[in-house]
C-alpha cells in the first residue's frame, strides 16, 4: 500500500477509534450526573430549613441510595488503583450488600405518608429480602475473599442468588408502587405525587429491562438500556432539584401554616368618614367578607368577584373604597394580606416556615408580587421586618 494511503488508512482507524470512545466518556459522565445530584439534594433536605420536616427524610433516603448504586456501578472500575484493602472494602460495600433492595422503601413511605396511608403489618417487614441476601453475600463472602466455608451452597450456586436480588426486588418495587398508588395516591389526588409516580414508574421500567436483557439476550442491549435509565435518572433528579421538591414543600408548608393561622380577624385601615345607612352596610359587609371570611387569601381574588358577593357594581366598590379607606381597589386587598403576614412574621409559631410559603398563604400570587407589596407597605422586607422583631 503506498504510503499516502497508509497514512489515510491509520489517520481514519484513529478516527473511528476516537468516535468510538468520545461517546463512551459522554455516557459515563451523564451516568456519574443523575448519582451527584441525587447526593446534593440528599444533603440539601437534611440541612436546609426550608425542606426539613420528617416526611422529606425518608425522600433524602431514598436519593442517598440512588446515589450509592449509582457510584458504585460507574466507579467500581477504580477500586483496584486504591489498595488491595480500599478494593476489598469498596467491593463488600458497593456491591455485596444489596442495596438495591432497598431502593424503593423510602419513597413508598413517602409516598403512604403523604397520602396519608397507613399499612396492615409493620412497615420493616418490607425489608426481610434485604437482609435474607445480606446474609447469604455474607456466606458467599466469607468463601471468595477469607476461605472459610461455612455454606458452600450459596457460593457454589452464587450467580443464580445474584439474578435473584435483580428479579426479587423487580417483583417488589413493581408490586409497592402499584399497590401505593391504588391505595394512596390516587385517592390522595396530590398532582405532584401522581407525577413523581408516574416519573419513578418509568424508572422502574428502564431498570427492569436492563436486568432482563442481561437474562434474556446476553447483554445485547446492555448500553443502550444503561445509557438510557442514567440519562432519565439525571433529569428526574434535575427536575426534583430545580421543581418538585421546593413545590410540594411549599404545598405543605402552606397547608400547615393554613392550620396554625389565627381565628383573629386582621387589622386593616378603618373607614376616615361617617358613612350613610346604605353604603356603611354594603362596608360592613366588606370588611365581614376580609376579616371573618379572609377572602383576601384567595390569589385571584378580583373586583368584580367581590362585588357581584356585595350585590352592587364594581365601580361602587372601586368609589366605596376609595371614598372611605382612601385606597384603590388592590391597595386595599394588600393591607390585609400585608397585615397578615405581618402578624405571622411576629408569631414564633411560624418561624419554621419559610418568607415565601408565608407570603402565598396571605394571598399573593407569586415572590415578586409578595416581596414588592410588602417592601412597599412597611419599607422593609419580610427579612429585615423579622430582624426588625429580635
Amino acid at each position: 500500500m503506498p504510503l499516502g494511503c497508509q497514512t489515510f488508512a491509520c489517520t481514519y482507524n484513529l478516527s473511528q477509534r476516537f468516535i468510538t470512545l468520545l461517546p463512551m466518556g459522554v455516557f459515563d459522565f451523564i451516568a456519574l450526573v443523575g448519582p451527584l445530584q441525587a447526593c446534593i439534594m440528599a444533603v440539601a433536605i437534611f440541612t436546609n430549613k426550608v425542606f426539613q420536616n420528617p416526611t422529606n427524610r425518608y425522600f433524602a433516603y431514598f436519593l442517598l441510595l440512588l446515589a450509592l448504586i449509582g457510584f458504585d456501578a460507574h466507579l467500581k472500575m477504580y477500586y483496584e488503583g486504591l489498595g488491595p484493602f480500599w478494593a476489598l472494602f469498596f467491593d463488600i460495600v458497593g456491591d455485596d450488600i444489596p442495596w438495591i433492595m432497598l431502593l424503593y422503601l423510602p419513597l413508598f413511605r413517602f409516598f403512604m405518608i403523604n397520602a396519608g396511608g397507613h399499612l396492615a403489618f409493620p412497615f420493616w417487614w418490607l425489608t426481610l429480602p434485604f437482609w435474607l441476601f445480606t446474609a447469604i453475600n455474607a456466606f458467599i463472602d466469607l468463601d471468595l475473599e477469607f476461605g472459610v466455608q461455612l455454606l458452600p451452597f450459596f457460593t457454589k450456586h452464587r450467580m443464580v442468588f445474584y439474578e435473584f436480588e435483580d428479579y426479587i426486588s423487580i417483583l417488589l418495587f413493581s408490586g409497592l408502587h402499584v399497590f401505593g398508588f391504588i391505595r394512596f395516591i390516587k385517592k390522595g389526588g396530590n398532582k405532584w405525587l401522581i407525577r413523581l409516580w408516574w416519573y419513578t414508574g418509568a424508572l422502574i421500567v428502564l431498570w427492569s429491562a436492563l436486568v432482563l436483557d442481561a437474562t434474556l439476550f446476553n447483554e445485547a442491549y446492555y448500553q443502550a438500556f444503561e445509557t438510557s435509565l442514567w440519562t432519565a435518572i439525571s433529569l428526574f433528579v434535575y427536575w426534583l432539584m430545580y421543581s418538585g421538591l421546593m413545590q410540594f414543600n411549599l404545598a405543605n408548608n402552606r397547608q400547615a401554616i393554613r392550620a396554625q393561622l389565627a381565628p383573629a380577624p386582621a387589622q386593616t385601615t378603618a373607614p376616615k368618614a361617617a358613612l350613610s345607612s346604605k353604603s356603611k352596610t354594603y362596608f360592613e359587609q366588606l370588611m365581614a367578607l376580609m376579616q371573618t371570611e379572609k377572602a383576601y387569601r384567595n390569589p385571584d381574588l378580583g373586583r368584580q368577584a367581590v362585588a357581584q358577593q356585595l350585590g352592587i357594581s364594581s365601580s361602587y366598590l372601586t368609589q366605596l373604597i376609595k371614598e372611605y379607606a382612601s385606597k384603590s381597589f388592590t391597595g386595599f386587598i394588600n393591607d390585609f394580606r400585608v397585615e397578615e403576614v405581618k402578624q405571622m412574621l411576629s408569631n414564633e409559631q411560624f418561624n419554621s416556615y419559610d418568607f415565601l410559603s408565608i407570603g402565598l398563604e396571605a394571598g399573593f400570587k407569586s415572590k415578586s408580587t409578595f416581596y414588592t407589596t410588602f417592601k412597599l407597605h412597611t419599607g422593609q422586607t419580610p427579612s429585615q421586618f423579622k430582624k426588625s422583631l429580635s
